[in-house]
């Protein structure tokens, strides 16, 4: 289970509650080196999920300026070919699609941050060492807000403020937040599920 602050179940079991033991895929963690701080916030992955249901593509991509940064906006598998087209027609120097990649590992490793609704890419850039930032939307917005309480996101909060709160972020305390997060999902959760598991045949034997 996730550390988050709602309350665990309970009964005749027990409970080991940290995401020490969230499990990212195999594939992700042979990419997972040393933690790195970051020297600068200029290229930012923006990616809301297959279908972006919240339609933060396209806000982000009608609000970005010339800004000094670059924005890469992924475009999910989920979305129509004439939804692609609309948010493909924005044209700005700083700005660049992919569309529909077999997965984010690349682009999370080449991108000084994550820009999220606080799904499953989120957890892939905190095991990578790339900062994320989350955007609150409907019932992810508590995701966002915990994983913020506890440290390992930046909440941009709602969409209205959250490209301005994304130019206004301080790097230290990005780059803190990071390192945090990078050290709660480290990578080795099945590891220690099998030695959790081991202890309780030992009990048995």
């Amino acid at each position: 289970m996730d550390e988050f602050d709602y309350p665990a179940a309970s009964g005749n079991f027990e409970v080991f509650r940290s995401f020490g033991y969230y499990i990212v895929g195999s594939d992700v963690v042979k990419r997972r080196a040393k933690f790195t701080p970051k020297a600068r916030l200029k290229n930012i992955l923006l990616s809301f999920g297959g279908a972006d249901p919240a339609t933060f593509s396209e806000y982000f991509a009608n609000v970005i300026a010339n800004d000094g940064c670059l924005y890469t906006l992924v475009l999910g598998p989920a979305m129509s070919d004439e939804r692609k087209a609309r948010i493909k027609s924005v044209k700005k120097p700083n700005l660049s699609f992919i569309d529909s990649p077999a997965n984010l590992i690349d682009l999370i490793l080449n991108h000084d941050a994550l820009v999220t609704l606080g799904g499953m890419s989120a957890y892939e850039a905190m095991t990578l060492g790339t900062p994320v930032c989350g955007v609150e939307w409907s019932y992810l917005a508590y995701v966002v807000r915990s994983f913020a309480k506890l440290k390992m996101i930046n909440n941009l909060g709602d969409i209205k403020n959250a490209y301005e709160n994304l130019l206004n972020l301080n790097l230290a305390s990005v780059n803190e937040i990071c390192e945090n997060a990078y050290l709660k999902i480290s990578g080795d959760a099945l590891a220690k599920i099998a030695k959790i598991l081991d202890g309780f045949e030992n009990e048995r034997s």
